[in-house]
């Protein structure tokens, strides 16, 4: 019978031979294979004695022939098929996906990519595979994902991708998976808590202001303390030393509200968070009161009652 093409590890279709013609009719039959193309010929091990063989699943390219021997004769005559060539795709080896990544809650990651495999068919298709819970399961992304690139939307937990690279030529389908890819995200950057509000006279210096780091992020953290003084419709940078977790504030004349803006500078672009505000209320300038008019008396007189608002 026909040459026959397989993927590794299949099992070919089952070998036959037409009865040889001439000779005496009294036959016998052994199919012989061989692995290195038809230059050396061993009988194979067991049911090879028929006009048909099924030979095993096989892992390499191998030759088969019946040779036919009339027994009849003295000594035996043997004549030999035709070669039937069994072709063997190499085993089928994964390609290789690329490096992992780390990104801030939120960000879009760089697209991910495959080679493609060695071995097989050539008969691909792809397929890229999600797993949130460390690789323990995997589901198929929901689109765009069968082709050896992959773009992710944006993340906000750490996520593994793998390429699964299927041979469609087999049956059954010959599937492989490439390296998981883990595409590491921070946690969700939250700010910090700043001390208590304060409330002091006019020209006073307040207590030195503090916060707490923000958790979360990516720990490459920048601090820029903000003040209002109109109530927080809108704030500047405070003019110098406003960029660690505590401030020191020169004296007030007037309420002023802080915050500390907190920056992850890993991120791109930067995230960035805000403490609650401190309002350290000033009480305005004390201004006396007045007293009231002059008066002119006599000696020994009593005056009128002085009073003062």
């Amino acid at each position: 019978t026909a040459n026959q093409t397989i993927c590794y590890g299949e099992t070919p279709s089952t070998l036959s031979a037409t009865a040889p013609t001439g000779g005496s009719g009294m036959f016998a039959y052994q199919w012989q294979l061989s692995l290195d193309g038809g230059t050396n010929w061993t009988n194979v091990p067991s049911a090879g004695t028929l006009l048909t063989y099924s030979p095993p699943a096989l892992t390499q390219t191998t030759h088969y022939r019946l040779q036919q021997t009339d027994t009849y004769c003295s000594p035996s005559q043997s004549v030999y098929s035709n070669t039937v060539v069994i072709t063997v795709h190499g085993q089928m080896q994964a390609g290789t996906a690329t490096a992992n990544q780390t990104i801030c809650y939120g960000e879009i990651p760089t697209a991910i990519s495959a080679t493609l495999p060695t071995g097989g068919s050539g008969s691909y298709t792809y397929q890229w595979q999600f797993s949130t819970d460390g690789g323990t399961t995997y589901s198929n992304v929901a689109t765009a994902g069968t082709s050896l690139t992959y773009a992710p939307g944006a993340l906000t937990q750490t996520t593994l991708y793998r390429l699964q690279q299927t041979d469609t030529y087999c049956t059954p389908h010959q599937v492989v998976n490439t390296n998981a890819v883990t595409i590491t995200v921070h946690g969700q950057l939250q700010a910090g808590t700043a001390t208590a509000d304060q409330t002091l006279c006019n020209g006073e210096t307040p207590a030195i202001l503090t916060s707490t780091a923000p958790t979360g992020g990516s720990g490459t953290f920048t601090y820029q303390w903000q003040y209002s003084t109109n109530g927080g419709s809108s704030w500047a940078n405070v003019a110098s030393g406003g960029t660690t977790l505590t401030y020191a504030s020169a004296a007030l004349t007037t309420t002023t509200s802080f915050r500390l803006q907190q920056t992850d500078t890993y991120c791109s672009p930067d995230q960035v968070v805000y403490t609650n505000t401190v309002t350290v209320t000033v009480h305005s300038q004390l201004t006396a009161g007045t007293a009231t008019a002059n008066q002119t008396i006599c000696y020994g007189e009593t005056p009128s009652t002085l009073s003062a608002t």
